[in-house]
């Protein structure tokens, strides 16, 4: 099977230079509020928010048969995890390490358009598609055989290929054209046909980094120029939401109990939580975002050692549009990270159990990434969060992988003190 990529690119949120992350061998060459889970809470139904019942799946569709919401109810206490990019070497190796950390989530990609495939062939119903998908299974049951849970990931899917598959922009067929919206539909109902009832898969998440700002010929946005976006796109191919329920509708039409993670957009901003409609009457989904803010600072490629945190500025769009400069510290992180997701539990009453930060984390190169990456996961534990950081030992790519330590050239891995910020947190997992 071929090597898959993760995050392809973001933005910076609301504001700096639109950067993608680069790849290769070597690190070089690249509140209070709604209810929250509890390590030690019972494992009942999930009955309080919303107001829905709660439910052995779907009754208005068809499909499998529900048991009992056994899948949802693993949110109901705390994952803490990683996410895993799967290359062509046996994993078991890295899942049974991953399994000595004590994690209890691990987000997994979908294999995806291999680079080089010929743009008038679909992949997607192709043989070679077929043959990668069973190295996926593959690695399922190995994580299945450790008892590790795993969140299945659409990265590359039909529509919406990997940004460096196409041109800069990315791939936007999908937010351009409502054909893709069924091709989405169809690849997701036949992947939870796949794996609704494999012992390993606890979620479906469909679009990882959705961005269908990208047919705006803009880098930078605004609080009210993203507002003013999402006013204009409903009912268009660009409308997330749109693109949600069919996709959601096609998964439950199969599959009642397998929860669906839902990304927001602009790259999984939590600035555009503001226009994310949760899906009316499902309560087996959570809703996704990533940070990796301040960009110029997590990035390697554009810090080089010259921002430190804390206490780096860096400029943005302020919400009226005028420039502002950021000082970079754990305020900062609540500011724009935190409070417009709790703004918008406020406002749906999703709890927090049910909110997953999917990617996070600072180069491991970058002055004062242990501190970044502990305070922002002191503010994800701090809120109730779920969370899966970036990433456990990437193959092709190991800016992030932080058993190495800071040193660029390191080659051996320990749980030193790079590690240790995330490993603290996992020891509080569940056996």
């Amino acid at each position: 099977m071929p090597a898959l990529a993760a995050v392809g690119c973001f933005l910076t949120v609301l504001g700096a230079t639109s950067l993608t992350r680069s790849r290769g061998a070597s690190a070089d060459a690249q509140a209070s509020g709604p209810s929250r889970p509890s390590d030690h809470a019972s494992h009942g139904g999930h009955a309080s928010h919303g107001g829905h019942a709660s439910h052995g799946g779907h009754a208005s569709h068809g499909g499998h048969a529900s048991h009992g919401g056994a899948k949802i109810r693993l949110f109901d206490t705390p994952r803490r995890g990683a996410n895993y990019v799967l290359a062509d070497g046996d994993p078991t190796g890295d899942f049974r390490d991953a399994k000595s950390y004590r994690m209890n989530l691990l987000r997994l990609f979908v294999p995806g358009v291999p680079r080089g495939w010929p743009d008038q062939e679909d992949y997607f119903t192709s043989e070679r598609f077929d043959v990668d998908l069973a190295g996926f299974d593959a690695a399922l049951a190995k994580a299945a055989s450790l008892q590790l849970p795993v969140v299945v990931v659409g990265g590359s899917v039909p529509g919406r290929q990997w940004l460096w598959t196409t041109h800069e922009r990315g791939d936007q067929r999908l937010w351009r054209n409502p054909r893709w919206h069924e091709a989405l539909a169809e690849y997701w109902g036949r992947l939870a046909r796949r794996y609704r009832d494999h012992p390993a898969v606890v979620a479906y998440e469909l679009l990882n980094e959705p961005h269908p700002e990208a047919t705006e010929e803009r880098e930078q946005w605004s609080r009210a120029e993203l507002q003013e976006f999402s006013r204009k796109v409903p009912g268009t191919p660009a409308d997330l939401n749109l693109v949600y329920r069919r996709a959601v509708a096609a998964v439950r039409d199969v599959d009642r109990e397998t929860p669906i993670v839902l990304d927001s957009s602009l790259w999984a901003s939590p600035a555009t939580f503001a226009s994310l409609t949760p899906i009316a009457g499902d309560d087996h989904v959570l809703y996704s975002f990533h940070w990796y803010e301040p960009g110029e600072y997590t990035v390697w490629r554009t810090n080089r050692g010259a921002l430190s945190y804390p206490g780096c500025v860096t400029l943005r769009r302020g919400d009226d549009g005028s420039t502002e400069s950021v000082k970079w510290n754990r305020a900062a992180h609540r500011r724009l990270m935190v409070e417009p997701i709790r703004e918008w539990q406020r406002r749906t009453a999703v709890p927090s159990n049910r909110i997953l930060c999917g990617e996070f984390s600072a180069d491991r190169r970058a002055p004062g990434a242990d501190q970044w990456n502990a305070e922002v996961l002191a503010l994800l534990e701090e809120n109730g969060w779920h969370w899966t950081y970036y990433a456990f030992r990437e193959s092709d790519w190991n800016a992030k992988d932080f058993e190495l330590g800071p040193d660029a050239e390191a080659r051996t891995r320990s749980a030193g003190r790079m590690m240790k910020t995330f490993a603290d947190a996992m020891s509080r997992n569940r056996p």
